[in-house]
């Protein structure tokens, strides 16, 4: 008998796991434990990810594994950080969020989206 294990599950069943963990927990934890999973993180495209607080060293963790094609919701808030926009939209660019289906902006002001 064929021994089963969680690497070998298809990999929408592994998306399926992912979408209840946060980004942070996909491609920071998770990515770095083998090469399957790390391919899997990497080509997963349902990530939704909030940045209310992180510091700007966090964000700039995640763009380095994380592809903006790959995000489907995004929240971005300046109400304990200022110039988290600044900070994200200087290492990302907004052109490349093809599957955005959510975009929340929290305690932004029109001119900080100029």
């Amino acid at each position: 008998m064929a021994d089963i294990g969680f690497l070998s599950l298809p990999t929408e069943l592994h998306y399926r796991i992912f979408d209840y963990a946060d980004a942070q927990t996909i491609l920071i934890s998770v990515r770095r434990t083998c090469k399957r999973l790390k391919e899997l993180a990497d080509d997963y495209d349902r990530f939704q990810l909030c940045f209310s607080w992180q510091l700007a060293m966090t964000i700039k963790s995640l763009v380095r594994v994380i592809r903006s094609e790959n995000i489907n919701a995004l929240t971005l808030s300046d109400k304990l950080q200022k110039n988290t926009i600044n900070v994200f939209f200087s290492l990302f660019d907004k052109h490349h969020f093809t599957r955005l289906s959510s975009l929340t902006l929290v305690g932004i002001h029109d001119c900080e989206l100029a």
